[in-house]
């Protein structure tokens, strides 16, 4: 795959006609984006760290308490089905419990846990996921302490920086005015 080796040609190459900006109104965004950035770290960077983990993770922390205590509740009900299986398994031994109703029992039960460990399985992905995004806040503050003085923007800077950058039309503005406002948003 071949880098442009410009940032004027790497967004020119990929603008969506539809919600067009200039190669420098956009150079200039994200390099005053960048710069606001790199000075806020660099003055306080605990500050910075809660302003952005915040910003990117506020409705994550809520989620991420939510699939915590689903994820224990999960485990305890499995635990329970072991104990459950045990009890179900000595009575069948001591005579106590028919083989046939142990039968249908253990059935239900490995479809039951069967679906438990699923639900584990993916509650770890979905916070392990989140705990990513909190990963790369740190991340991401340590990146940008590099750049706290630079005069130019290269391939490199936006491709370590940046995650993705999106234009959006002001709604409500009308297609065929002139001077359209955009919305620019800048993923780091």
């Amino acid at each position: 795959m071949h880098l442009p080796l410009t940032f004027t040609s790497l967004i020119c190459d990929k603008l969506n006609r539809s919600h067009y900006i200039s190669c420098d109104t956009i150079t200039r965004i994200v390099q005053e984006d960048i710069k606001r950035n790199a000075v806020l770290f660099a003055e306080d960077t605990e500050r910075a760290v809660k302003e952005m983990t915040e910003k990117k993770c506020s409705d994550d922390q809520k989620k991420v308490s939510q699939m915590k205590s689903e994820l224990t509740a999960s485990r305890n009900q499995l635990a329970g089905l072991d104990a459950k299986l045990r009890r179900a398994y000595e009575d069948n031994l001591s005579g106590k419990l028919p083989d046939h109703i142990f039968t249908m029992l253990i059935g239900n039960y490995d479809e039951e846990k069967e679906t438990l460990q699923h639900t584990i399985r993916e509650l770890e992905k979905r916070i392990d996921s989140s705990n990513a995004a909190m990963s790369d806040v740190e991340r991401f503050s340590k990146l940008i302490q590099k750049y706290t003085s630079f005069e130019e923007l290269d391939s490199f800077m936006l491709h370590e920086l940046i995650e993705k950058i999106t234009i959006y039309e002001t709604p409500n503005m009308g297609r065929y005015r002139k001077g359209k406002e955009k919305i620019v948003t800048i993923l780091f």
